[in-house]
């Protein structure tokens, strides 16, 4: 019997010597997002430690350690028919950049999808685009990676028109990233974000740090840890408490601002 059968929930990652009451320096959510990191790089790693206390050599894999989280704590992955729709509305800076524009990641239900075309029907509120309803059939497509909010369909799916999607700058304080639009040699558009966004497939929150902001931070860090060959911060969603793994590498993945 494992502690969560018995409703009990560490914080800290346990010794798996039943008679030792040393934990792992590592909290659970931690020790999760930064084997989550190795599966990406190396499938089914395992989080490896020696008991500082007992010297017991222990071994843990993904799913164990998912079992000491509760269920409420635990990454969930979205419906099949569901995506989160980006949302965005351009913005001016003072000096020249990539097409500019804070977005919003909104959940939204598939209602037809071709390739990498959708209808979608939002699932929540948007703040940038604050007239849209549940009611509203939503063209988007894949860029990059991100479902990409184009226009607003009046009528049937098969034969309607197309609207522009009225849109307003996002409140101070709401849950939106900055985006880049541009394109490669090939003339296909790139959309790169400035922001990191959760780890938790279901949770729509984007980080407020930019990449200059995490540079900053991860050169700060007085005893970063090392990830590898790597060294390598670790940053906590307020909204699901889901931790991510920042290092150098994937800051370079996003625009440099």
């Amino acid at each position: 019997m494992d502690l969560s059968e018995l409703n009990i929930f560490p914080k800290y990652v346990p010794c798996k010597n039943i008679e030792c009451d040393a934990p792992f320096s590592s909290t659970i959510q931690a020790a999760l997002a930064l084997l989550e990191y190795m599966n990406y790089e190396k499938p089914n790693s395992t989080l490896k430690f020696t008991c500082n206390k007992c010297f017991t050599r222990n071994e843990y894999s993904f799913n164990e350690l998912l079992k000491f989280l509760p269920t409420n704590k635990r990454p969930k992955k979205l419906p099949v028919n569901e995506v989160f729709v980006l949302i965005l509305i351009p913005i001016k800076t003072e000096r020249p950049m990539d097409n500019p524009a804070f977005g919003e990641r909104v959940r939204a239900k598939i209602l037809d999808r071709n390739d990498d075309t959708f209808f979608c029907q939002l699932l929540e509120k948007s703040l940038i685009a604050p007239t849209l309803t549940d009611k509203d059939i939503i063209y988007c497509r894949d860029v990059s990676g991100f479902i990409f909010a184009f226009d607003r369909l009046i009528g049937d799916i098969l034969g309607g028109r197309f609207e522009p999607i009225q849109k307003i700058a996002p409140p101070k304080g709401s849950n939106f990233g900055l985006f880049f639009v541009k394109e490669d040699s090939l003339n296909n558009e790139l959309l790169i974000p400035a922001n990191p966004k959760c780890l938790n497939p279901s949770c729509n929150y984007i980080f407020s740090f930019t990449a200059n902001k995490l540079k900053e931070m991860l050169k700060a860090t007085p005893n970063p840890e090392i990830l590898f060959d790597r060294k390598y911060l670790m940053i906590e969603c307020p909204i699901c408490s889901t931790n991510k793994v920042i290092t150098e590498q994937f800051i370079n993945s996003l625009y440099p601002v």
